[in-house]
């Protein structure tokens, strides 16, 4: 137990020593669409899900929460942001060993019709051209005890605007620890790499662009049928609070809401889960602001 409380300790203070100084920074990243929540279950509970563990999704957020996978899971999603702007996602996660799974992730994300137009005003465009954003990764979490677990993934971002494009490596690390049988921590650091650099295959290139890097701590509590999860998280040199809650209640279903602080665009989220046998349909919803259409998430999870 003491041995338990030590590593508990250690984890705490060297998360708030990695994250008390991104609170300050003024950095404002790229890749804006690989910054959208991914996986309609956390995104229902405000993107707050840094500790909690068991679902192929939470490796986005915490490449060490899918530790206690216990066999075979596949989850595939979809997001729709405002106008022509869309998400897609893969989430695998396979246990190895008794101690150990392998999990990987794909994501994609799309902005369409952007009007292309050069140094003259005009009221017609004078072309058409499409945004992408692509990321691959793959990882261990592994338990080193009953109540400590740790996890990787590394992989890379493509982005692609028009005829340019770039390509950069990243890494995720993140721990969590069962403080007791309700209560959890976690803490992780997603997306450390260094700049990506678009260009064409005329020679022209782009200023380097900093990848999203994000800093995640966090705990949850479980009482009975309900959840709480509440996250700090630091990105672009802004803090935020992501809260969440979750209540089972009964023949599968769940239903959950959540809150953000620190946006300019969204502060609410909702949603709900309906598990049979080995499938659960998770939907979210998160309503935007300043004229913005809202987002829906669906998140299709299998487990073998």
């Amino acid at each position: 137990m003491r041995t338990t409380v030590r590593y508990i300790g250690a984890f705490l203070v060297g998360v708030a020593v990695v994250i008390a100084p991104k609170l300050s920074s003024a950095t404002v990243n790229g890749l804006s669409l690989l910054k959208i929540e991914s996986g309609a279950q956390i995104a229902g509970m405000g993107g707050a899900g840094v500790a909690r563990n068991g679902i192929a999704e939470l490796a986005l957020y915490n490449p060490a929460s899918v530790s206690t996978i216990t066999d075979f899971d596949i989850s595939i999603g979809h997001t729709s942001y405002w106008q022509d702007i869309r998400q897609e996602n893969g989430f695998l996660s396979k246990r190895l060993t008794k101690k150990t799974v392998l999990h990987s992730r794909i994501r994609f994300g799309v902005i369409s019709q952007i009007e292309l137009r050069d140094d003259r005003p005009s009221s017609q465009p004078i072309g058409i051209f499409d945004a992408h954003d692509v990321e691959f990764k793959a990882g261990l979490a592994h338990q080193l005890s009953d109540r400590i677990a740790v996890g990787f993934a590394t992989g890379w971002f493509l982005e692609k605007i028009g005829t340019y494009r770039g390509t950069e490596m990243s890494l995720d690390i993140g721990a969590t620890a069962k403080v007791n049988d309700k209560l959890s921590v976690g803490g992780s650091i997603i997306n450390i790499g260094g700049d990506l650099t678009i260009s064409n295959s005329a020679g022209a290139s782009s200023r380097p662009i900093p990848l999203p890097t994000t800093y995640r701590f966090g705990g949850v509590y479980k009482y009975d049928r309900y959840l709480v999860v509440s996250d700090i998280v630091a990105v672009d040199g802004t803090s935020h609070l992501n809260i969440g809650a979750n209540a089972t209640i009964g023949m599968g279903l769940q239903l959950r809401a959540g809150y953000m602080t620190g946006y300019d665009t969204k502060n609410i989220s909702a949603g709900a889960s309906f598990t049979r046998r080995n499938m659960t349909i998770d939907y979210a919803f998160i309503p935007f602001q300043r004229g913005l259409r809202d987002a829906h998430m669906f998140q299709f999870t299998f487990s073998l």
